[in-house]
């Protein structure tokens, strides 16, 4: 999630789903309450790779875990007060 963005946040996270549609990603995990919007663009505009989204950080690490492999380019992008690097145990096995 941006957490940065006030009365834009769901407009900016719509966009973001969008966009990540047309990067060509094969997985995209997306966390927090606030990516939902974004979840459901990607949905929308056709996105034919894997997709989940989800506001328990539980269950993103799991998904990290069972999904990621040791040659993947793995990019966390999130605001600071996602606590991302919370994942790095996850990547390291």
């Amino acid at each position: 999630s941006m957490l940065e963005l006030g009365e834009a946040t769901h407009e900016e996270h719509r966009l973001i789903g969008a966009e990540a549609a047309r990067a060509g990603f094969d997985c995209l995990l997306l966390f927090g309450e606030e990516m939902a919007g974004a979840y459901e663009e990607l949905r929308r505009s056709g996105y034919s790779g894997y997709a989940e989204w989800t506001a328990d950080f539980a269950a993103l690490r799991e998904q990290l875990r069972n999904l990621a492999r040791a040659e993947d380019l793995v990019v966390l992008k999130g605001s600071r007060g996602m606590e991302l690097e919370r994942l790095l145990p996850a990547l390291r096995g």
